[in-house]
């Protein structure tokens, strides 16, 4: 019964509702002075894609400017899913 399609949601609901224990204060500096460079997915654990900021200057800006809007609304999440919500730790 664990299994079933309800378990797969309670489960999928949990995750969606976990915040992660990254520093959104963190995350948001870094992303301010650093996101041209990926530095707030370095942070939260995201290498690949911090490495393609990285390699592309931001995303060329944009994606810059898109991750620090997420980060301000507390809309980002980490490598595993969990949103980074809490201002301090």
């Amino acid at each position: 019964m664990e299994n079933s399609p309800d378990a797969a949601k309670t489960d999928e609901l949990k995750k969606k509702d976990a915040a992660s224990s990254k520093s959104r204060l963190v995350a948001v500096m870094l992303c301010l002075f650093f996101g041209w460079a990926g530095g707030h997915r370095f942070y939260t654990e995201k290498t690949g894609t911090a490495l393609i900021m990285l390699f592309s200057m931001g995303g060329f800006g944009l994606w810059w400017f898109l991750d620090l809007v997420m980060l301000s609304t507390g809309n980002f999440r980490d490598k595993n899913e969990l949103a980074i919500s809490q201002w301090t730790k």
